[in-house]
């Protein structure tokens, strides 16, 4: 009887443990500000937080729910395109993509973290999805092209040689006059 009773502590020890550790990955799921999602092998799905509803509602007017085929509700036209990314990754590939939208509502940007879930035995049972707005990136990352521009277009503008080197006098630049003198394209000196 000692046995049985010990057994039943430590199986009700475990099932609390288990059910306080599900609700840690659900509450960090549903507050991560990312769209979170996963599906199985044969596209239905298996987690969604609030954020993945939202921006799916947006963008398609579907509310999605846990076990819906998530290729199957979405409009014909784009089935092929989510059936590509995430049956790349159910073949083992994990990869990231980068999407832009012109939809109102929705970021301008976005990137999408497809990795395989694998089981115990290394087996593909599923796909999990991390998709989080870049916009800002992308725009900062324009204008900061956009001021490489300009400061070429400046030191371009100089009737002299001009380079320029890091603190550890690693080449950074140089105009196209001194390209010119030397004969070589910018990007070869």
């Amino acid at each position: 009887i000692e046995v049985d009773a010990h057994n039943q502590h430590i199986r009700t020890q475990t099932e609390n443990s288990l059910r306080q550790h599900a609700a840690n990955l659900s509450a960090l799921i549903e507050n991560t500000p990312d769209a979170v999602w996963s599906i199985d092998r044969n596209y239905q799905l298996l987690t969604l937080n609030l954020m993945f509803q939202q921006v799916f509602m947006t963008r398609y007017g579907i509310k999605f729910q846990i076990g819906m085929n998530h290729v199957a509700l979405l409009p014909t036209q784009e089935q092929e395109f989510w059936k590509k990314y995430y049956d790349q990754a159910l073949a083992g590939d994990r990869h990231t993509i980068e999407l832009a939208y012109d939809a109102p509502g929705l970021p301008t940007w976005v990137e999408m973290v497809f990795s395989p879930i694998l089981a115990p035995n290394s087996q593909v049972i599923g796909v999990s999805v991390f998709s989080r707005n870049i916009s800002d990136r992308k725009k900062s990352d324009a204008d900061l092209q956009d001021a490489k521009a300009q400061l070429q277009a400046v030191v371009d503008a100089v009737p002299g040689c001009v380079s320029w080197f890091s603190s550890d006098l690693k080449y950074l630049g140089i105009n196209h006059y001194l390209a010119a003198s030397f004969n070589l394209p910018p990007d070869q000196f």
